[in-house]
């Protein structure tokens, strides 16, 4: 079995997610981001699953649903091929490493914090901005996840 690099609990989250990918430091834009099959999300990182082999190391991951999405950095931290409805996919486990923001004169995607912030601070913050309580929900706003107040 492998390591265990989780420093949260992971909740089961089979729901879609909408991410795009960094390339060489470079944020996406709206337009990059596209739906994808999630695993399992905690307060500190997000599992879901590509057809193909990723092709970056960090992504931007989009949460919630418009127009109070919340946009997470997330570095890759394991990737394997695992079966999944009959083919092989990668699983890409990722660690959230600050947040982003839409920067509405470009439609781009830009980073807000180099340094990361500890999931305990984006649980906190989120709780207090009550038009981002809802943060985690399936890509079609159907069902809102919502994560421990004990994220630490």
């Amino acid at each position: 079995m492998a390591n265990e690099l989780r420093t949260n609990p992971r909740h089961g989250f089979p729901y879609e997610q909408l991410i795009a990918t960094v390339i060489d430091g470079k944020m996406p834009s709206l337009t990059d981001f596209r739906a994808v099959p999630c695993e399992d999300m905690s307060c500190s990182g997000i599992a879901f699953y590509l057809a193909e082999e990723p092709k970056a190391n960090e992504y931007v991951v989009a949460l919630g649903k418009a127009p109070s999405m919340i946009y997470l950095c997330a570095r890759v931290v394991q990737v394997r091929q695992v079966p999944r409805k009959g083919r092989l996919w990668h699983r890409v486990g990722c660690q959230f490493t600050g947040r982003a923001r839409v920067e509405q004169s470009t439609l781009g995607v830009v980073r807000v914090f180099d340094v990361p912030e500890t999931p305990m601070q984006i649980t906190q913050r989120t709780q207090t901005e009550p038009e981002q309580t809802a943060i985690y929900a399936d890509s079609n706003h159907e069902e809102a996840f919502a994560m421990p107040a004990a994220c630490d």
